[in-house]
């Protein structure tokens, strides 16, 4: 019983863990989006400017 517990303890903390690091991923994409998304708008525009 107390290795299933704690098992169940470990997953929980690896659980909320991985949602603090996925929401900082988030935070992280979010930054790089908002300064690539210029240039990539720039790109996109060039690009279909010849298509």
């Amino acid at each position: 019983i107390f290795s299933s517990t704690f098992a169940f303890i470990v997953h929980q903390a690896n659980y909320e863990t991985n949602i603090i690091a996925l929401r900082n991923l988030d935070v992280v994409l979010l930054k790089i989006t908002s300064v690539l998304s210029p240039t990539f708008d720039r790109i996109s525009h060039r690009v279909s400017g010849r298509l």
